[in-house]
């Protein structure tokens, strides 16, 4: 007796056979197949069928595995979490379902096992028995494995896979680079070692959001991203997330890119655009006072000269034209005006020039990260001697006093110059700190600013100078 539909598989030859012939030829049919296992069940989940490709493939002989329950093939740790049991249950409520996973065979060797598992049932449609198709898919397994971390060493990104418990489960060569841990040392740590640690608390609520609902995105869309490497240096990155299904849950992938460089160019063109502003904006000035300025004052001298030949007293004649000598030189003070806003000093480098010839001069042998933030460009005169000033003093007792061995240098423009140094030094000595601090404390009143002074995150000495712009 077939199901219906299914004599479309059968040839005419077969179908005009007896049941017991068909029954015989389907045995044969199972028995010759040896490169799976075919197991029947009862409806209680023992084995009620062994063929000889269940034998070839877990070990144990018919006469092992006859009437005992399914779950004799799961790991230990699955048969403890009742796998067996949940998979005969989705199976009983489908009809069909299929599992990937890891089966034991007789001699306590794991396999990867590609499994069908189909209900039957009688003819009231209750279930009578489960036939289990077995593949053992281990080298395929394998083959995905390789390939997976081999896609994950190759990735031009620093990558870290991490649980739902916020551990990190693995991490390629790239993430060893970009932050200095061994890989040994990252595996099994809390994500957040990556993370300063002002920025871990709401990191951790953010990792929980995301479990709540995976989803493949950039992390904090439009917020600055902070990395720290295992030296305390602290440095801008760009994060993308995705989730990833295994075995043990959702785990997530993260990509991660040092964006220093990229920031570095971003300061590099927001400061040329401040530039080509304030080029635009003197030549703007200068049109107006030579168009308009100019000419009204031009005109107010010849009218006044023109009067002197009809003012009767010599007095007034005197005053007269010393006011037209006055008009004279404040049209020449604009004449003077306009060529120094229409030729800039080319000659005289600007400040992130001289931060660099600096940084160069003095830090070289040091491991030194530099930022730049804001139109440089608009710091001048005694503001930028001091700024320069500042940045190699503090690079020098950072060299001669700490010990240091790499260095970061942030400088920001805004409404203020901001600058601050940080190294990975043992911290300056007290005899050092009050006469080096003394002037830079002295550069800071001589601009109206102000310097702080404390202890880096991880180590090490955290200088800021601010000085408000003129």
């Amino acid at each position: 007796m077939t199901s219906p539909g299914a004599d479309r598989y059968l040839s005419a030859a077969f179908r005009n056979k007896s049941l017991p012939e068909r029954l015989r030829d389907l045995e044969a049919m199972v028995e010759a197949i040896t490169d799976c296992a075919i197991i029947q069940l009862d409806a209680n989940g023992d084995v009620a069928r062994w063929c000889p490709g269940a034998e070839a493939m877990t070990g144990y002989s018919a006469a092992e595995a006859l009437g005992r329950p399914a779950a004799l093939l799961y790991t230990a740790e699955d048969r403890a979490a009742g796998l067996a049991e949940r998979e005969l249950a989705a199976a009983r409520e489908s009809g069909r379902c299929e599992f990937e996973g890891w089966r034991a065979r007789k001699n306590g060797q794991r396999f990867r096992a590609g499994v069908a598992l189909s209900v039957f049932t009688d003819d009231a449609g209750s279930a009578i028995g489960f036939t289990t198709v077995m593949r053992d898919v281990t080298a395929e397994h394998q083959r995905a494995e390789t390939m997976f971390h081999a896609l994950l060493e190759s990735a031009p990104d620093a990558m870290v896979i991490v649980g739902p418990d916020g551990r990190i489960v693995l991490a390629n060569a790239q993430a060893d680079q970009m932050f200095g841990y061994p890989r040994e040392e990252l595996i099994g740590r809390e994500v957040e070692i990556l993370i300063p640690p002002r920025h871990r608390g709401s990191h951790e609520r953010y990792r929980t959001g995301f479990f709540a609902a995976p989803a493949a995105r950039r992390m904090g869309a439009g917020l600055e991203l902070w990395g720290m490497r295992c030296d305390g240096t602290v440095f801008p990155v760009d994060v993308s997330l995705s989730p990833l299904q295994t075995e043990q849950g959702v785990m997530v992938s993260a990509a991660i890119r040092d964006i220093t460089e990229q920031l570095a160019v971003q300061a590099e063109l927001t400061e040329t655009r401040a530039q080509a502003e304030v080029l635009a904006e003197r030549d703007r000035i200068a049109g107006d006072l030579q168009d308009h300025a100019i000419q009204r004052v031009f005109a107010v001298g010849l009218a006044l000269q023109g009067t002197i030949p009809r003012a009767r007293s010599a007095d007034v004649q005197q005053r007269l034209n010393a006011a037209v000598d006055d008009l004279h030189a404040v049209v020449q003070d604009f004449r003077t005006a306009i060529f120094d806003l229409r030729h800039t000093k080319t000659d005289v480098p600007g400040l992130r020039q001289r931060f660099d010839e600096v940084i160069g001069r003095l830090a070289e042998g040091l491991a030194t990260t530099v930022q730049y933030k804001g139109p440089l460009s608009v710091v001048e005169g005694e503001l930028a001697d001091q700024a320069e000033a500042v940045v190699a003093e503090a690079i020098g007792n950072a060299v001669r006093h700490t010990a240091a061995t790499k260095l970061t240098i942030a400088v920001e423009v805004a409404d203020e110059v901001s600058i601050e140094v940080i190294d990975n030094g043992k911290g300056l000595p007290d005899d050092v700190s009050e006469a080096g601090l003394k002037t830079l404390r002295r550069r800071a009143e001589r601009v109206g600013g102000t310097l702080t002074v404390g202890a880096a995150a991880g180590g090490g000495t955290r200088l800021r100078w601010v000085a408000p712009l003129p």
